[in-house]
Formats: C-alpha cells, structure tokens, sequence
C-alpha cells in the first residue's frame, strides 16, 4: 500500500493559479470595459499565423514565442465574461473546444457560468471548490488509480479522509496561505 498526498493542493489552496488569477482579475479590471472589447476584437480578427510571424520580426531576446497563441488567449482572458469563465480558460487546453469537432456543442457546467459565486463569493474558495469536484477526480485522482492499479499497488489517500475534508474547509485562508507560501497549515504540520 502506498500513500498518496492528492488533495493537498485544493483542499489547502496550493496551486499557485488562485493567486495568479486573483492578481491577473485585478490587471484586468483597471482595463476600462470598452477599451476591453475594442482590444479583444482586435486580437480575435487578426490571425493567429500573422502574430507568429510579426514575433519573429523582434530580437531575440524580447521575441515572445507562440505570440499567435498567446494573443488568442490574451483576448479570451480581457472578455468580460465573469471570474470563473476567466479560470476555466486559464486551465484549459482548449478554449473552443466545439471548434474541435464540427458541429459539437459543448455543455457548460454550472459552476463555470458564475452559479456558484453567490454561494461560494470567495474567489479562492471558488476555484478550490471547481477544482475538488473537477480536476481532482477526473484526473489527478483517475490518473494515480490507473497507474498503481496497473502494478498491483493499492494507494491511499489519506488526505480524502471526510473528516481532514471537512476541516480543511472550515479553516480561514490566513491558515491556508501566508506569507506568499501555499498550504501553509498542511507545511506546519509536516514540518
């Protein structure tokens, strides 16, 4: 048997992204809306080749790679289209995923269209929750399943325990996050 630490990161805002987002939703906001939509349908316009290509124009050292890329995402991140619209771009692969497959629709779960903002107002919170119900099971947790299952190990998880779920819940951010170090209860504890 072998013990794993999933959960950790999103039951003690240890991913760095929260404090990113927080920082990125607050450059983006001192954006005046209309200047927002002017930029953005700009850089949804031009190609993303054509941004590859005048990069390339640049010296090396201030040369940004993958600028077509980056530009697209740029545009989807000044869209004015809510905190968690902001996230779920921030980590997807794929920003049009219905683009992927011709004539697809892709169904939006609830909690990326800013329904739970009211219940859960905190940004940090927010984005904890999304990931709990989301990232951890359909692929952190599926991926350790598969990769001890496919060696014969049995791996635990001790930090899923509900009652180390519900307390970490319950615990403040300051407990969460100080100082600029993550998971900072979860750190003291260990150490």
């Amino acid at each position: 048997v072998a013990l794993s630490g999933d959960g950790g990161d999103e039951l003690f805002a240890g991913y760095t992204r929260y404090g990113y987002l927080r920082d990125l939703c607050a450059q983006v906001g001192r954006v005046p809306t209309a200047l927002r939509g002017t930029v953005t349908a700009f850089l949804d316009r031009v190609p993303g080749g054509w941004w590859d290509r005048a990069a390339r124009l640049l010296p090396g050292p201030i040369r940004p790679s993958h600028a077509g890329y980056k530009a697209k995402r740029l545009a989807g991140l000044l869209r004015p289209a809510g905190r968690d619209r902001l996230y779920r771009d921030l980590v997807s692969h794929w920003h049009d995923p219905e683009a992927l497959v011709l004539g697809s629709r892709e169904e939006v779960a609830g909690f990326w269209d800013g329904a739970w903002a009211m219940e859960v107002p905190d940004d940090t919170d927010r984005m904890q929750l999304i990931d709990t119900v989301t990232y951890l099971p359909d692929v952190i947790l599926t991926k350790v399943d598969r990769a001890s299952m496919a060696v014969s190990l049995e791996a635990r998880v001790p930090l899923l325990d509900h009652r180390v779920v519900e307390y970490a819940w319950r615990l403040p951010r300051h407990l969460k996050e100080r100082g600029g170090v993550t998971k900072w209860a979860l750190r003291q504890v260990l150490y």
